[in-house]
């Protein structure tokens, strides 16, 4: 390849580094995808969240063993090793075969994730010992480069029209559209992927030694020693530059600046990735005593901020790490589960269950889940969940719905009986007995809907509104006679969430009356839930009681505590109630006077 004047070489460089934004989806190890260098942060996934529900599941013609997938746009590449390295590129609507090259192989795995940037798609080629340049488009070979010696586990990142890849000799700053190098850097590196921040370049050399260069000329600025083996992950920030060594466990955060020291410290079996760097957080992926673990550090000390610990059947550890719009998705091992975690407490949100997964990454508004002859594609539903509805024998239960769209909202909100099954209700304005009731909201207004309460049974469960646009709401319990109502309380719709504690007191007041609290606990997911109700006693004595049940996906309770623990909380009674359960699920809590509700109680949720 033929070398650029070096005048030309800085002009073109410092205007690529006036947009910083990176054009890619690239992956940092086998099966993983990101769009923010090498942070793990995807920073494209717009209002992207739970709950998700899956979409279409794309056939990967002809692959059976695929390591990772590359998501942008429309496409998805898969890469796959063997006697044969081979890239087959998908439609990610349609899992349409667009293309496939097919190269020779080492005979082991492929240890090697291209990278994407405008119409360019880099991949490794010739047992990994040569890297060229191919079109989106058709496959169709733009520029070689077999100079650098084995670029095997060292993944390339491709920087608006500039790329930077390595291999065991060399690192190179290139055109990514023709392969004109901007230098060239002669130095033995270990496998592992590059990085870059701003106008830095981090590689790892031989010897543990992490190599910070300029990357508008390739000159060293400074070199460590002794942070991390081939594999060793790399993650650049603004003041920081953090490796994560999986081979040891080992953490380490260096100054960005010159080198030096601030923090280090050993995990568990690192997971793949080891971390990520998003929203002020270094968020760790590991084990805990064979639990997958997530924990998230202060990146300037390495303090623990909170951690999450996601307990496994079997060894587990936290893997396939990615970030997305305030939430944290990885794959259990242990249990075969994709987990959906709040990225500020480690709550859980969402739970899917999928033994033999590969690979999560997420693009636009999507969930790519990689399996080995398939890709799952879960996307985002519109969906609020009500843990308690009550009707009959004068108790009716009040829905309002509120529209947070600029666009009308198709809205269908359903009834649920304990067992999880259609609950036939009297509602206002329709007739007969219904289980289900669609409706139309105007934007930006809202919908209310309720139900009559006028049957002679007393009937309860829980309701779940699916809309077309994103919405908030809120249930009113009523208890009404002679056409007025004498006791009403209104409770939020109920986030899905895998622990909830609340303030709970049982009494009786000067009238003799009973003050309780009722809680309510439905199961909306499909996985079957392990719920652990325990009471931290603090009147008439500190003392701690645990109940234990499990609610099948769609089913409900609704109790008092004094029904659930009738010894531990006679009258005159007071503390904390923690719920728990292994996948999400939905509660509320009443203030009730003699079983008639009063006021509601809010829930507060945190990590275990």
């Amino acid at each position: 390849m033929k070398r650029l004047p070096v005048s030309f070489l800085i002009i073109i460089v410092l205007s690529a580094w006036s947009i910083p934004t990176f054009a890619q989806s690239i992956g940092d190890s086998t099966t993983f995808g990101t769009t923010d260098q090498r942070t793990f942060l995807n920073s494209d996934a717009g209002n992207f969240a739970p709950p998700l529900t899956l979409v279409r599941t794309l056939n990967l013609a002809d692959v059976t063993a695929p390591e990772s997938m590359v998501i942008f746009g429309n496409r998805v590449l898969v890469s796959e090793g063997g006697v044969n390295s081979t890239y087959s590129m998908f439609d990610s609507v349609s899992g349409v075969l667009q293309w496939r090259n097919v190269f020779p192989g080492s005979g082991g795995p492929l240890n090697f994730v291209p990278a994407v940037g405008n119409s360019v798609v880099l991949l490794a080629e010739a047992g990994t010992t040569a890297l060229g340049a191919y079109s989106v488009a058709n496959g169709q070979q733009i520029w070689r480069d077999d100079s650098v010696g084995t670029v095997q586990g060292r993944h390339p990142i491709v920087a608006n029209q500039h790329t930077f890849y390595l291999g065991n000799s060399a690192v190179v700053a290139a055109s990514s559209m023709t392969g004109d190098v901007f230098w060239r850097n002669d130095t033995t590196t270990s496998a592992s992927a590059i990085s870059t921040f701003g106008s830095q370049l981090y590689i790892l050399e031989s010897a543990g030694i992490l190599r910070a260069l300029n990357a508008l000329d390739g000159s060293t600025l400074w070199t460590a020693t002794n942070v991390g083996n081939a594999g060793a992950q790399i993650i650049a920030g603004g003041d920081f530059v953090f490796i994560a060594d999986r081979s040891t466990g080992a953490l380490t955060a260096l100054r960005a600046s010159d080198g030096q020291l601030v923090w280090d410290m050993t995990l568990q079996n690192l997971g793949r990735p080891a971390a990520a760097l998003a929203y002020g957080q270094l968020i760790a992926f590991h084990q805990i005593d064979g639990n997958a673990a997530v924990s998230a550090l202060n990146p300037r000390n390495g303090e623990l901020l909170w951690r999450k610990v996601d307990p496994g059947t079997t060894a587990a550890t936290a893997a396939f790490g990615a970030v997305a719009n305030n939430m944290i998705y990885f794959y259990n091992t242990g249990t075969g589960r994709i987990r959906a975690i709040d990225a500020f407490g480690g709550t859980l949100a969402w739970s899917a269950s999928q033994p033999g997964v590969l690979g999560l990454s997420v693009s636009g508004r999507a969930l790519y889940v990689l399996l080995s002859g398939s890709i799952e594609v879960y996307a985002p539903v519109e969906e609020l969940y009500f843990a308690q509805m009550a009707d009959g024998l004068g108790t009716s239960t009040l829905f309002t719905v509120i529209n947070l769209s600029p666009v009308p909202a198709n809205t269908q909100i359903e009834f649920f009986d304990d067992s999880g099954s259609p609950l036939p209700v009297e509602v206002e304005g329709v007739a007969g007995l219904v289980t289900s009731v669609e409706f139309g909201i105007e934007a930006p207004r809202s919908q209310k809907l309720q139900t009559l309460g006028t049957s002679a049974f007393a009937t309860g469960g829980w309701a779940r509104l699916t809309s077309t646009q994103p919405t908030r709401g809120t249930a009113v319990f009523q208890f009404s006679e002679e056409g007025t109502v004498v006791y009403e309380a209104g409770v939020a719709d109920s986030p899905p969430t895998d622990e909830g504690r609340l303030f709970v007191s049982r009494s009786l007041d000067a009238t003799g009356a009973l003050l309780d609290t009722g809680i309510a606990i439905a199961n909306p997911g499909d996985e079957t839930a392990n719920v652990r109700v325990t009471y931290r006693r603090r009147v008439p004595s500190e003392s701690t009681f645990i109940a234990n049940l499990t609610l099948d996906p769609g089913t409900h309770i609704a109790r008092f505590l004094g029904e659930f623990f009738p010894v531990a909380a006679a009258p005159n009674t007071e503390g904390t109630l923690i719920v728990t359960s292994n996948v999400p699920v939905v509660m509320t809590a009443l203030r009730t006077k003699n079983g008639y509700q009063m006021s509601s109680y809010p829930i507060g949720t945190g990590t275990n």
